[in-house]
Order: structure tokens, then sequence, then C-alpha cells
């Protein structure tokens, strides 16, 4: 089809479905789940097979299993991490205030972002000298509600960023500002540019057209370049050229000339890409069910593709 590049979605929670054990001298064991790694392992081979390379994606829908009750691939943090808060209306928020202050429960052996900074220590020496792990995607949309007064986003990215930087030097670092706001004013929930190196900022750009998303991503790529990095478009869904669920009327009925648009503007300001996603859920780039490229939706995507 013309794609160079995977973003494989893992989770911490089935990366490490056990807590920690702490042992007498007060060091942690972490006890990794080795079949989920050997089956990411076959695919950063079977990626390599195909002359593509591969982004490793912290990421997380519904924040935790502990929430949802969904363990499967990409749900998140660990349940093992909650083992007090109330599952009420508004537990997520209180676990994302926690997770961003770095304020662990009693009980929990670590705290949320040491934990995390672990886990991406062990995957960054793992493929350390894997040429097809190009980059490490530190944590899919982050963010908060209003009311929690000790998050810091720069701050927790340089802690992860640092943990992936002791084992593995060449590695992209992917750094996520919040996940998509239509409102230019308020976009941002990064204060500051991370202290990190070779690193990419990154978005995620889910407008209803290209008139009402134009501006959000035009202050997106200005925080970029005042940043001196890349811009890295880690999702989209082609204005509806890529979702799944069949309603009336389209979620942009101009999809095609609005993605055509996108697509020139990309090109013409070197912003990178990754569409969401390749298949099975409600978003993909095949047919439902299938393998079949969706022909018109591909078609526009390569008019920015190497």
């Amino acid at each position: 089809m013309g794609f160079n590049m995977d973003r494989i979605a893992l989770s911490w929670a089935n990366l490490e479905p056990a807590a920690p054990t702490v042992n007498p001298n007060g060091t942690l064991t972490h006890h990794w789940n080795e079949q989920y790694l050997s089956a990411l392992s076959r695919e950063i081979k079977e990626l390599h097979a195909h002359h593509m390379v591969a982004v490793l994606d912290m990421h997380q829908s519904g924040w935790s299993p502990a929430f949802t009750g969904n363990a499967c691939e990409g749900d998140g943090l660990p349940r093992w991490l909650y083992t007090a808060l109330p599952n009420g209306p508004n537990a997520i928020g209180v676990a994302q205030c926690q997770f961003f202050s770095n304020v662990k429960e009693a009980g929990v052996p670590e705290k949320p972002q040491e934990g995390l900074a672990a886990v991406w220590h062990m995957l960054a020496r793992r493929y350390a000298s894997n040429a097809t792990v190009v980059g490490a995607d530190m944590f899919n949309e982050p963010d908060w509600p209003g009311y929690c007064t000790g998050a810091h986003l720069a701050s927790f990215y340089e802690k992860i960023g640092y943990a992936i930087r002791a084992v593995n030097k060449h590695i992209l670092l992917m750094y996520e500002d919040r996940a998509y706001v239509e409102n230019p004013s308020h976009p941002f929930l990064l204060a500051r540019k991370p202290a990190l190196s070779n690193a990419v900022y990154s978005w995620h750009f889910y407008p209803t057209n290209w008139r009402d998303g134009q501006a959000a991503l035009a202050a997106h790529l200005a925080r970029a370049r005042a940043w001196d990095v890349p811009l890295w478009i880690g999702e989209f869904d082609g204005f509806g050229g890529s979702y799944n669920v069949r309603i009336s009327p389209p979620l942009d009925p101009h999809w095609q000339s609005d993605l055509g648009a996108l697509m020139a503007y990309f090109k013409a300001n070197g912003i990178s890409w990754s569409i969401w996603d390749y298949k099975g859920g409600g978003y993909s780039v095949v047919e439902p069910g299938t393998d079949r490229p969706k022909g018109e939706l591909i078609s526009l995507l390569h008019q920015d593709m190497p």
C-alpha cells in the first residue's frame, strides 16, 4: 500500500500484568509478560521483512482495565495500580491526576511514573540494537481533569525519556500534546518544550472537516517550528475516510477533497503522519473483515507518501 512504518499500540497492563515484587533490600523485581513480548518481537520481525520500521506506542484507551474491564492490547495501565480508588463517575479523572502528579495508592509498590519508566527502560534495552524499532511514542493522548493541580507533562516526558536514553541512545522520542481540540486558542497541554534530544512533537488530529481543523493544525506546526523539532501527526482518520461505522450523513461529506487538502498541507510543511488504523475496530485502511485496501482512501494518502 505504500506505508513505510507501523505504530504498534502496546499496553503497560499487558506488559506487566502482575505488580513488581519488593525485595528484602527494598529493590523491585518486575515480572514482564514474555508471551506478549515474544508476540511483539514477531510483529517487528514481520515489519522488517516488508521493509518497514516500527514506532512503539504506549497506548491507553479508557485509561485502565481497572475501570473498563477490557484487557485487550493497547488498553492502558495495569489494574494493580488501582487497589483503593472507587470505580465511580470520576474515577478515571482522579487516576489521571494521580498518574501525572506521580502519586501512588497505598499498597502499590512503586510510584506510577517510575513504574512506566521501568517498562520503557526494559523495552528500549530489548530493542536497542534492532534497527527496525526507530521510535518511542512515550504515552498516548495524555490528559487530566481541570481540578488537577499537581500534574506536569513536560517533566513526565523527561523522566520517561531519560530512562529510555540510559540504554538506547538512538531511538526517536515522541512526546504527545493533549488529544485533539478544535479551539486554536487553548490547544496545548504541554507547558514547555521537554528537555530531550532527538525528539519529535506529536499530536492527534480528528476534526470534523478541514475548515474546522486547519487553524489548530497550524498552531501545532508553529509550536514545533518554535521548538525546532519535527511534527508528527500520530493519528488521524482522513476526515472519516478510515471510519468503518456506516452512518448517514457521512462524518464529512467532502472527506475526499478535505483529505486531499490535508495531504497537500502535510507535504508542503514537512509533517509526518500515521493514520488510525490498519485493520479491525471502527477504523481501518482496509475494507472491514478483509485485507483489501480502501482504494479511494489509499489513493489520496499516496499524495504524501515516500
